[in-house]
């Protein structure tokens, strides 16, 4: 997975867009509820689905226990509480935290919270509520946490990522994190008895049990009301800090006015007015000279190869091989098989590491895997990736090997687009611990080696070509019939 460095950029753009789409044309004002739903063409119930499908495949809506929309108890109504759209959010606001954990781009992911908050038109949370002071702690809650995503944005465009800036956000996203949890944690307990099996309803307990700090104890309305008096400080001393100079007097302008008219602000309108505002600074950085410097290096960025090689192995990083997590320090989850991976081919191929993080953040992580430095031949970064249209790609042809003998694994199918035929594109890892991709290509990537295949695009596209006939012809797992077709009854030609 690329980690890109500039607002505007990124190697998602594709995935991004068609998300975008998928939420544009079935989660619109006019599909949010089921009776709708009977009214989509066949395109948009297909997008539907699919998007449905990536939480979980066996979603049925029409079911009580599968449906979207709950109804939550107030004391004097039942109200619709749309359990989807709120497991979304949490995820979307939880990745701009995560990035920010890991050292890397968080500006995607608070670019992709912000979308979804407007195109999803996220449910104003104090109808559930009929004590006022609630309405208000509620409604206070969710105006922090949309400054804290929008600030994210903020601090790209305007250049202010120093250390100092990146961590004061940090801890204001940790607070506005906590009070989402615990503002769902408060929901779950308004629902109606009929969905307590309901799956989404499971899996947003199943969340706020495993991301609630262990040490947050209490009620729920208490702990929000206690964060949102931290957060009023914190957004306050960052917008004296960061923004305090007469370019940035709008932003300090507008979210100090929103601080100062707290109990009566609305929700809706300063969405409204950041959201025009981050439009605007985005317009002033595109139509900037300045607004995005990266050079791209000429290449070749490897020495000569070592004669015991004669085949190149370029692996990605991020939800590639590892996935990082910690709060405080660089600790990456490892796929599983990594390690066999790496040992298993180093005496097939040379190995190279290209991700587009920082040289120092994946220099930390690789001396973990490859602690005697045996298994990884070559480390690229960042500084070795090149921006087209504003976006980090990996321009194989730069590294001064034969592309008849270079293979790159990607999670990313962008990032290698200028030589798709070169890759091999593998699902995103985050912790699953029953993965079985890279102990299933190793027996493919030694064949290729074995046999001598002259050019390795010949072969891999073959591979695509025989998975996609198994699956045409009902097979359901092609991946491993092409495994024992590679390895076993059938051999693999050029």
């Amino acid at each position: 997975m690329i980690r890109p460095s500039h607002p505007i950029s990124t190697v998602k753009n594709n995935k991004y867009n068609r998300d975008k789409e998928i939420f544009k044309n079935t989660y619109n004002g006019s599909l949010k509820n089921e009776k709708n739903e009977q009214n989509l063409t066949e395109e948009q119930q297909q997008l539907l689905t699919e998007f449905r499908n990536k939480i979980n495949p066996e979603n049925n809506p029409f079911n009580v226990n599968n449906t979207i929309n709950i109804m939550a108890m107030t004391q004097d109504n039942r109200i619709p509480l749309n359990v989807e759209d709120l497991l979304i959010q949490e995820d979307k606001l939880f990745k701009i935290l995560d990035n920010i954990r890991i050292k890397v781009n968080f500006n995607f992911s608070a670019e992709e919270y912000l979308e979804f908050s407007h195109i999803n038109s996220i449910q104003n949370f104090d109808v559930f509520y009929s004590d006022p002071k609630m309405k208000s702690v509620i409604t206070i809650a969710q105006i922090f946490e949309y400054i804290s995503a929008i600030l994210g944005v903020f601090l790209y465009l305007k250049n202010i990522l120093t250390v100092q800036s990146v961590d004061h956000l940090r801890n204001i996203l940790y607070y506005t994190h906590i009070n989402l949890l615990m503002t769902i944690s408060s929901l779950l307990k308004k629902i109606s008895k009929e969905y307590e099996n309901n799956i989404w309803v499971i899996k947003l307990r199943d969340i706020v049990n495993k991301k609630k700090s262990k040490f947050i104890n209490g009620d729920e309305n208490f702990v929000i009301e206690q964060n949102n008096n931290i957060l009023f400080n914190s957004i306050g001393n960052f917008i004296l800090t960061f923004f305090n100079n007469k370019n940035d007097f709008q932003i300090f302008s507008i979210i100090n006015d929103i601080l100062c008219n707290l109990s009566t602000c609305n929700l809706d309108n300063v969405k409204n007015n950041l959201s025009n505002l981050k439009n605007m600074m985005i317009y002033a950085s595109e139509n900037s000279n300045n607004s995005f410097v990266h050079i791209n290096l000429p290449g070749p960025f490897l020495p000569k190869i070592d004669k015991k090689y004669e085949y190149t192995l370029v692996l990605d990083l991020d939800e590639t091989i590892i996935h990082c997590l910690d709060q405080q320090e660089i600790t990456p989850l490892i796929r599983p098989g990594t390690e066999e991976f790496l040992r298993e081919l180093s005496p097939y191929y040379e190995i190279v590491i290209f991700t587009a993080s920082v040289r120092e953040y994946a220099d930390e992580i690789l001396d973990m895997i490859d602690k005697e430095k045996k298994w990884i031949q070559h480390r690229l970064y960042r500084e070795h990736t090149t921006v087209l249209k504003r976006t980090y790609l990996k321009d194989l042809n730069k590294l001064g090997r034969d592309l008849n003998k270079v293979i790159i694994i990607d999670n990313a199918c962008d990032n290698f687009q200028l030589q798709t035929d070169n890759g091999i594109f593998i699902n995103t890892w985050i912790d699953d611990k029953k993965d079985k991709v890279l102990f299933n290509l190793i027996p493919i990537l030694k064949e290729i080696v074995v046999k001598k295949i002259k050019d390795v695009r010949k072969a891999l596209r073959k591979i695509r070509d025989t998975m996609i006939r198994f699956y045409v012809n009902g097979d359901n797992q092609p991946f491993n019939t092409v495994l024992k077709y590679i390895t076993g009854e059938k051999k693999l030609t050029e």
